[in-house]
């Protein structure tokens, strides 16, 4: 068994998956496992994927179904899926990006020369547009000190993260208050062990008219600014939602915790907003920028 993994989840993605998935095979590191889980696609997506198996014994085709479907749900089933098969470390790719050849080998030396008990390390990316035209690495990244923002607003994307062993034990299901994959591990990593930094570009996340990202960027000023009056009006929705969260996070059976989850979620627990107010500007938790920071304080 290799000693590295890489978890795909996959729905109707024929139109970007061929280059997706030979990007990640023409790595330069070639010591690893794709396990591939599709979320039932009613195109082509499951015939690309049958065919690379075909072609490379490193691509294993799961066929997980349950009532659950969704990305969080893909994804938590194939953290399931490789948590007993022993990986030193794991890796998880999105469908439509393309990874640069050294994606897997510069991120597993950074791991190696960080790695100390449950760890994360993520990476920075170029994006295009729907021109194809490609944009400057994303630029709205932080030191390590600055990681208590992300208890509010995670900025890091999935398909650039490798985590250990370690931290994928500690992982179990994913609950459906963390949104996606990537905040979970973000979590358990902040709260548990340690999360790093690798300030290198490692592919290429690609915008199109179906994805998340480009989907929000496309929005005009009016949509926003109604997004973030929604936002506001489902405070008390949010404020309940990091309190589940947050404890089950803090159920992970580790002796050693960070400080800072356990004041955040003690903020969140206060009946009084001016205190919750008051207790979030001292622990200096903020979202990026100043927008979400007003977003933050009107919805605790």
């Amino acid at each position: 068994m290799n000693k590295l993994c890489i978890l795909m989840a996959t729905f109707n993605g024929e139109k970007f998956l061929k280059q997706q998935m030979q990007s990640i095979l023409d790595q330069s590191y070639s010591k690893f496992d794709l396990y591939v889980n599709d979320d039932g696609s009613r195109d082509k997506t499951l015939d690309i994927i049958k065919s690379f198996s075909i072609k490379d014994n490193r691509v294993h085709v799961l066929n997980i179904k349950d009532n659950n479907n969704g990305q969080l749900y893909n994804f938590d089933k194939l953290m399931r899926y490789v948590n007993n098969m022993e990986y030193e470390y794991i890796m998880f790719s999105d469908q439509d990006d393309i990874w640069y050849k050294d994606k897997i080998l510069e991120t597993l030396r950074f791991m190696k020369s960080k790695e100390n008990g449950p760890t994360l390390v993520y990476t920075n990316y170029n994006e295009n547009n729907i021109s194809g035209s490609i944009k400057n690495k994303y630029d709205n990244f932080f030191p390590t000190e600055e990681h208590s923002i992300l208890l509010f607003q995670n900025w890091i994307m999935g398909c650039t993260v490798m985590i250990n062993n370690k931290l994928l034990k500690y992982s179990g299901s994913i609950p459906p208050e963390a949104d996606n994959h990537d905040n979970w591990v973000m979590l358990l990593a902040l709260t548990y062990g340690n999360i790093f930094y690798l300030d290198h570009v490692t592919m290429l996340h690609r915008l199109h008219n179906d994805n998340v990202t480009n989907n929000f960027k496309r929005m005009n000023y009016f949509k926003k600014i109604n997004g973030f009056i929604q936002d506001v009006k489902k405070g008390k929705e949010f404020r309940i939602k990091k309190l589940k969260l947050c404890k089950r996070v803090l159920r992970v059976p580790l002796k050693e915790k960070n400080r800072l989850i356990i004041e955040f979620y003690n903020c969140l627990k206060m009946k009084n907003k001016i205190q919750r107010i008051k207790l979030l500007r001292e622990l200096k938790i903020k979202g990026l920028n100043k927008h979400e920071t007003v977003k933050l304080f009107l919805m605790i």
